[in-house]
């Protein structure tokens, strides 16, 4: 498949989606070769931990992207049986598509995964940016191995959400609650609080006796007007051995990692 501009890109994936699905063909193909390259971003910081550096090392194609040309849109793009398969949106008012089809081959490759895991090159030039504002992604909860939580800028109804977090505990996408948050100043990152609303299987917290982490995470008077509030700890630090890269730690030890 020959794709030539960046609208010609978003207009043929689209209009093969249906058709690709039926017969089981890609609508992107990654090239295997770079998708199996395992180079680690340039580490910073002190010593880095075993845990960064396998979290790291685990990170591949799947995440969230964001395309230059649709840039209030998202592509989330995530393993499937075989192969994967990708959500797209153009933002807010577009329809949004789902499980368009994606495979790996060296044959038709329309989509060149870069050595560091972060982009995906058109032919056209066009880039699509993997998290590209830090904390999207798509994260694994070793509670719930089958299910996965994809978590993605949001423009909100209101300046205090700014994140959408996408909780699945099955791997049925029709099983998917949508959660809405919080974060605290992005300035702060490799380490930021994270606060999620209504998180399913969450009590609300007692802030008479925090832990430790919510104590370290909280800043100023929490909000409660959103739903009840959840602090998590999100980590991009490589030398941190209580908060490894790659992840958030809530208040009861759980920990999600970004694949």
């Amino acid at each position: 498949m020959s794709l030539s501009s960046p609208e010609s890109s978003r207009r043929d994936i689209l209009s093969n989606a249906a058709s690709f699905a039926a017969f089981g063909i890609s609508a992107i193909v990654i090239d295997p070769n770079t998708a199996a390259a395992a180079s680690l971003r340039t580490l910073t910081g002190g010593a880095v931990t075993a845990q960064s550096a396998a979290n790291k090392a685990a990170e591949s194609y799947q995440g969230v992207y964001t395309d230059p040309n649709h840039k209030e849109g998202y592509r989330v793009i995530m393993a499937s049986g075989k192969g994967a398969k990708m959500t797209l949106s153009d933002g807010a008012g577009d329809e949004t598509y789902k499980n368009i089809p994606i495979e790996g081959g060296p044959k038709g490759v329309v989509a060149v995964l870069s050595d560091d895991k972060q982009s995906l090159t058109f032919p056209d030039g066009n880039i699509w940016k993997k998290n590209a504002n830090k904390f999207d992604g798509i994260y694994k909860d070793p509670k719930n191995p089958n299910g996965y939580r994809i978590i993605r800028k949001y423009l909100g109804e209101n300046s205090n959400i700014n994140f959408l977090a996408e909780i699945n505990d099955t791997g049925n996408e029709n099983d998917s609650v949508f959660v809405k948050g919080s974060h605290a100043s992005l300035f702060s990152i490799p380490t930021a609080a994270f606060t999620f609303y209504d998180l399913p299987g969450t009590a609300k917290v007692v802030r008479e006796k925090p832990t430790n982490i919510i104590s370290y995470a909280l800043q100023g008077t929490q909000d409660d007007s959103n739903g009840t509030p959840l602090v998590g700890q999100f980590s991009l630090e490589d030398s941190n051995t209580v908060f490894p890269y790659g992840t958030i730690t809530f208040p009861d030890k759980t920990v999600w990692t970004r694949i």
